[in-house]
Parts: C-alpha cells; sequence; structure tokens
C-alpha cells in the first residue's frame, strides 16, 4: 500500500512539473493593444487639432471644423525633426465647411510646430469655387495665415487663360491670386 501512494505521488508530481514546463515554453500571443495604436494616441496628445487614420491625416480648428485632409500611400514620423511625411498624396484644403482646393503631390511634409503643409514633386490642384488648375514644384501652406505661396515654376490654368510665375501667393479658394517673379501670360 505504501509503494502504490508512493508511486501516485510521484506520477502526480511529474504531471504536475511537465504542465509547469509546458506551460513556461509555449509560444505567447502579443498584447491586444496594438503599439501603433498607442504611438497615435502620444502623438494625438503632442499635436492637438491633428488626427491620425492608418495613413490619413486631418486638421481642424478649434470649432471642429476640418481644414485638411491628406491620404497618403506611407507616413513616415521624424520626432527629432518634428517633421510628418506622407509619399504618393493625395488631398482636399476647406473654406467654411466646404471643399476649396484638391490635389495631389508625391511628397508632403508637415511641420509639427508651424503647422505648415508643403507639398512638393509634382503638385496638381484645381480649385472647386472657380474651376482653376494649378501644377507647381513646391506649394507651401501657411496654416498661420491660411494661404498657399508656391515657389519655383508654378502654372495655372482657367479656360483659355494660362499664367506661369516664380512664385505665387493665394487664398485657398483662389479669389485672391498674386504672381511675382518671371512671369508669363499666354491666351489659346
Amino acid at each position: 500500500m505504501v509503494i502504490r501512494l508512493r508511486t501516485i505521488v510521484i506520477i502526480v508530481l511529474f504531471i504536475f512539473l511537465g504542465g509547469v514546463v509546458f506551460y513556461l515554453s509555449r509560444e505567447r500571443k502579443p498584447s491586444k493593444i496594438k503599439t501603433s495604436s498607442l504611438k497615435q494616441e502620444r502623438l494625438k496628445r503632442s499635436l492637438p487639432g491633428i488626427q491620425f487614420t492608418k495613413t490619413s491625416l486631418t486638421e481642424v480648428d478649434k470649432q471642429g471644423n476640418l481644414i485638411w485632409e491628406v491620404k497618403a500611400k506611407r507616413l513616415i514620423i521624424d520626432k527629432e525633426k518634428g517633421k510628418i511625411r506622407g509619399q504618393e498624396v493625395k488631398g482636399v484644403f476647406y473654406q467654411k465647411k466646404k471643399e476649396a482646393f484638391s490635389f495631389r503631390c508625391g511628397e508632403i511634409v508637415l511641420d509639427e510646430k508651424s503647422r505648415d503643409l508643403i507639398l512638393s514633386k509634382g503638385v496638381e490642384g484645381v480649385s472647386s469655387s472657380n474651376g482653376i488648375k494649378m501644377r507647381g514644384e513646391k506649394i507651401r501652406w501657411e496654416a498661420k495665415n491660411r494661404r498657399l505661396l508656391g515657389s519655383g515654376k508654378t502654372l495655372f490654368k482657367k479656360g483659355r487663360f494660362k499664367i506661369s510665375a516664380d512664385y505665387l501667393e493665394a487664398d485657398i479658394a483662389f479669389k485672391k491670386v498674386r504672381v511675382k517673379g518671371r512671369t508669363r501670360t499666354e491666351i489659346d
């Protein structure tokens, strides 16, 4: 009887130890909280008004009105330089809750401090209010004054009129446009 009890205790002990070894050696599943969502939460706290959704960025004003939104194939966040880069981008600027200017470009850079948005690498856009088409090398959205500043060769087209310039300054609806530097006007 004593031998049987000892055998049973040893078997139970081996089963227990086997269970402990199995538990410790099994693969653990990752936590349900995704690290990308944690990073996005931290960025939301550090950049109020800028919202991240997968590869989309939007900016809203204090009243909750949409200022702009961009969708990129890829977003790169550089905390050291305080910049967010997007590649292969489509976007829209809004004015008074309406679409004012839609664009596409090869790259954007958002400056976290100034909130300026730099569009580059083949910028093409259309004003929704008056149909002005625009192409340029580099366009900067100046957030403080809510205007577009173009540098490099910039081209405007509306109907039969084409204007090319080295520098442009325009409100978001292209109702007020100012060109500087070498300018050329063509009528087809």
